[in-house]
């Protein structure tokens, strides 16, 4: 038979690294692709000459626009570019379980657009996940670390679910919603909200500790970040049995016709009370 012929081949998929000297990355105008995996895109920032600034240079890695979309993204990096993943007018993209770093943004939805960014690291970033202009995001689970501006940035009527989260040693805020926009920092409803006990948890003694009391500690924590760890302006912070400690200013600065839903959340260790830009 024909397929005797194929015994003791073996096919092997090699992980690449793309790089770009000039602008460069992947574009999706109007079109959508399946699935990047297994690769690492290397932007402007790290050509011969490069300075240490982070780029802003218009380059992007990955970028679906005017309705195109990106189905799945398997172990992907991006570093070195103005934007690592952008999801602009109309578009949809999946990067869950990607990487990004060295960009001047990380994950971006923007202009009426979605963005699942789920699992995922921006680290080293000036901020680390966007969504502007009425644009969606999904980045529960994943981790925002030392980024020079804000953690995660919810801008102009946007809205995000950012539960699960953890936003630690960046520049600005942790977390920061703004201009009718809305982030949600907990899951839809949490266990402590339906009336379970700290014993149907499995967790024991923690009704003694005066830094959690009876919060389950299911939300996303702001972590030792250099202006407050959840700031909020005109927009609105689901934030129940979320954390924000060790933040340089507030934990928690709910600012100008702005609410927060913080059932049981907890501010612990924090430097003063409002912030000072």
């Amino acid at each position: 038979e024909a397929k005797n012929a194929f015994i003791g081949i073996e096919v092997k998929h090699i992980p690449s690294k793309i790089y770009w000297e000039t602008s460069g990355g992947l574009e999706f105008n109007a079109s959508e692709i399946g699935k990047i995996k297994d690769i690492v895109l290397c932007g402007p920032g790290f050509a011969e000459g490069a300075t240490a600034y982070l780029p802003a240079s218009g380059s992007v890695g990955i970028k679906a626009m005017n309705g195109g979309g990106l189905i799945e993204t398997d172990n992907v990096g991006i570093v070195g570019f103005e934007s690592g993943f952008l999801s602009e007018n109309n578009s949809q993209m999946n990067t869950d379980g990607s990487i990004v770093s060295a960009c001047r943004n990380g994950f971006v939805s923007d202009k009426n657009s979605y963005i699942s960014s789920k699992h995922t690291i921006a680290s080293g970033c000036y901020d680390g996940y966007k969504a502007n202009n009425q644009s969606t995001m999904n980045n529960s689970y994943s981790i925002s670390v030392a980024n020079e501006n804000d953690g995660v940035v919810i801008s102009d009527n946007s809205s995000a679910n950012s539960s699960f989260g953890l936003s630690l040693l960046n520049g600005g805020y942790g977390y920061h919603t703004n201009n009718e926009s809305s982030i949600q920092l907990t899951r839809g409803t949490s266990t402590s909200e339906l009336n379970t006990t700290l014993a149907d948890l499995g967790i024991h003694g923690v009704s003694l500790d005066r830094r959690y009391r009876d919060s389950d500690k299911s939300g996303s924590f702001a972590f030792r970040n250099g202006l407050s760890g959840v700031y909020a302006e005109n927009s609105t912070v689901y934030g129940s049995n979320s954390r924000s400690s060790y933040n340089n200013n507030a934990g928690y600065f709910i600012n100008r016709n702005s609410h927060i839903d913080g059932h049981r959340m907890n501010a612990y260790f924090n430097g003063i009370s409002n912030d000072t830009d």
